[in-house]
């Protein structure tokens, strides 16, 4: 196992996200001070930590999922504020002991969920750390933000999917380990890689209006599974 220096992860950062000339809405490289926005709308910010041992154990995370799901945990946020994503900052602490697998597998993740989202990795930090860490910075726009605050007594609430799927995923290999039987129901999977927009994907939410088929979403990228 190598040593993976600064330049070893900017060098796979920018092999797994390219930097793109034709989004309009990322004014700077990511080798700038700050990254430059350009909004129309009224932004939507979140920050989500992912540590290991803390949020996920890596002998059963692949580091697929790891990636996956340290940004994935960001984009639902957006989701539930009906935001369109613009842009994503990283900060990743690798511990010492990390060789080329675990970089390459976590970036691999990650970029595979920001490729179905749109949205690019614009800036972040690294260094060193006892245990994997990920902190996750996700901008986004809405025209109207949907807050938790708006809701009030006698509003219908929506669930998307199963619900309890993740929770059983997490909670079988924390109490049996490696041993633990399959989770049923797709519960392993719903745990290691959510949909972070449900099945209406990103965009203005559903309410104060007429609802439309999910065929007819225009910022829904996949199809409902």
């Amino acid at each position: 196992m190598c040593f993976i220096s600064e330049d070893h992860v900017l060098a796979a950062i920018a092999h797994f996200f390219p930097e793109s000339l034709d989004n309009s809405r990322v004014l700077t490289a990511r080798d700038d001070d700050c990254a430059v926005l350009h909004a129309v709308d009224p932004l939507c910010v979140s920050t989500d930590l992912f540590i290991e041992d803390v949020h996920f154990r890596r002998r059963y995370f692949s580091h697929e999922d790891a990636g996956w799901k340290a940004l994935a945990v960001n984009l639902s946020d957006l989701a539930a504020c009906g935001a369109k994503p613009l842009g994503f900052s990283l900060g990743l602490g690798l511990p010492r002991n990390a060789g080329m697998d675990l970089l390459h597998g976590l970036l691999r993740g990650m970029a595979e969920l920001a490729r179905w989202a749109g949205i690019p990795l614009i800036g972040g930090d690294l260094s060193r750390s006892d245990k994997l860490y990920l902190c996750i910075t996700v901008v986004g726009e809405a025209v109207r933000p949907l807050r938790r605050g708006e809701a009030k007594p006698g509003d219908t609430l929506f669930a998307i999917g199963q619900t309890g799927l993740a929770r059983t995923g997490f909670l079988r290999p924390e109490a049996d380990g490696p041993a633990a039987p399959r989770p049923p129901g797709g519960a392993r999977r719903r745990e290691k890689r959510p949909d972070p927009g449900g099945c209406g994907g990103f965009g203005p939410p559903l309410c104060g209006g007429t609802v439309r088929s999910p065929s007819r979403r225009p910022w829904c990228r996949r199809p409902c599974r």
